[in-house]
């Protein structure tokens, strides 16, 4: 099989190499959209994108990796619009992070963090180094919900 890939331009002067772009879209069951289904068999090389923040950010639906690198506070919103499975790896460091205070928002009240015991918050204060990851998934009654947990 041959690898064939698009070039799409995203702004002025900016062009993405794409070698697959896939959607699929169209059920009310947002978990029965799949894109790409495996039986069986593994993937190998998996990249997720990396990309660096260091103010005040809307993550994207094509986000996967967030590397905050900042001595200031400010504020990561989520989309506004989740898919189910939409997920997320935000990793801090720094030496002087702990001074400055980083807020995971969203615009309604579904975002839950067990281990600070937060439960339908619109927002979460994130003050520590080390790694949270998120993910969007239904609860018990099929309601959306931002899960969040520290990773480290």
């Amino acid at each position: 099989m041959g690898i064939s890939s698009i070039e799409r331009g995203t702004g002025p002067g900016i062009v993405e190499n794409i070698a697959m772009l896939l959607e699929s879209k169209g059920n009310a069951k947002a978990e029965r959209n799949l894109a790409i289904k495996c039986l069986s068999g593994m993937f190998a090389g998996l990249r997720p994108k990396v990309r660096t923040i260091s103010a005040a950010t809307t993550l994207t639906t094509t986000d996967h990796t967030i590397l905050v690198d900042s001595t200031s506070s400010f504020t990561i919103t989520l989309p506004s619009s989740p898919e189910v499975g939409q997920e997320y790896l935000l990793l801090f460091g720094g030496s002087t992070y702990n001074q400055h205070t980083k807020v995971l928002a969203c615009a309604s009240p579904i975002i839950h963090c067990q281990l600070d015991d937060i439960w339908n918050a619109k927002s979460l204060n994130l003050t520590s180094q080390g790694a949270i990851f998120i993910v969007y998934a239904n609860d018990v009654n099929g309601d959306g919900r931002w899960w969040v947990t520290r990773l480290a």
